[in-house]
């Protein structure tokens, strides 16, 4: 490290990152602190392009290093900066890149700085999904990101979202029950919406869904959880595909973003068995025009 140390005095911060990625190569056990000089050294305006050009061929400490970077709010912005600075010489940013920082701001309260974090980094492949709802057709996997989709199995329920189990053979998301207690539905997404009146809809099957309270798509302010703004019908017992709506408003304050997800809508213990299959397909949310 002596070397390194050397490199930096000199200005040589291609030569230090250089030096440094081969240690990391070589002597793991010396990474922790190889990846805190790392992010120390991402404070230099003049070492990001040595660090962007090294971080390019994706070596193990990636990863490491920009959730260093974000975990500390001292060093948040220099790991934004060193992300853009990878984004500026053609480096393909994902999720794995970029979410540890968008986490840091959401715990931090900053929703709308991560919501904007997010968008700018959004793949272009992804950006015909972006709307009202993002993918509200079920055709990616769960996400880590909570503009997107995260849903995963909790106990009592599998979830998953087949690409052929919708009606006419498109996505679907899938719930299979196993009879024990449900507490919960690890089902959601954080939404971005105006002030205004809005549409909410999707389509909804059941295939013999037995549970004494069932299960409803409900939509929430995020900062007032108790403030709830739409609540679609629950199913029951076996139903063929059908659309279900219901309007809502997002109040004019206090109300900046919201969360959609699956509840349980019982709350008593005893009352959250469920047994059967439950499944939704084209989830969209649709501004409702006001009328002159």
């Amino acid at each position: 490290t002596k070397m390194i140390d050397f490199l930096v005095a000199r200005g040589d911060f291609a030569g230090a990152v250089a030096r440094a990625d081969n240690l990391l190569r070589t002597q793991p056990d010396l990474s922790a602190s190889l990846v805190n000089f790392l992010a120390s050294l991402a404070a230099e305006p003049r070492a990001l392009p040595a660090l962007a050009e090294r971080l390019a061929e994706h070596p193990s400490w990636r990863t490491p290093l920009l959730g260093a970077l974000a975990a500390r709010p001292s060093s948040q912005d220099r790991g934004l900066r060193l992300i853009r600075a990878m984004a500026e010489r053609g480096d393909k940013i994902d999720s794995n890149d970029f979410a540890p920082a968008l986490q840091q701001m959401l715990s931090a309260g900053q929703t709308e700085q991560a919501y904007y974090l997010w968008i700018r980094f959004l793949p272009e492949e992804k950006k015909p999904k972006a709307g009202l709802v993002f993918d509200g057709d079920f055709s990616l996997p769960s996400s880590r990101l909570p503009f997107e989709w995260m849903f995963e199995s909790s106990p009592g329920a599998s979830v998953e979202a087949p690409r052929d189990f919708g009606p006419g053979g498109k996505p679907a998301l899938r719930l299979e029950f196993t009879g024990a207690r449900v507490s919960c539905l690890n089902v959601r997404q954080t939404l971005f919406l105006a002030p205004g009146r809005y549409l909410l809809k999707v389509q909804g099957m059941a295939q013999d869904l037995r549970s004494p309270r069932g299960f409803a798509w409900r939509l929430q302010c995020q900062s007032k959880p108790y403030l709830r703004l739409a609540e679609l019908p629950v199913l029951q017992g076996a139903r063929p595909w059908r659309e279900q709506s219901v309007e809502f408003t997002v109040p004019d304050t206090g109300c900046d973003f919201q969360d959609i997800g699956l509840a349980v809508v019982a709350t008593l213990p005893i009352d959250q068995s469920a047994s059967g299959l439950l499944a939704y397909a084209g989830l969209r949310v649709e501004r409702i025009e006001a009328k002159n």
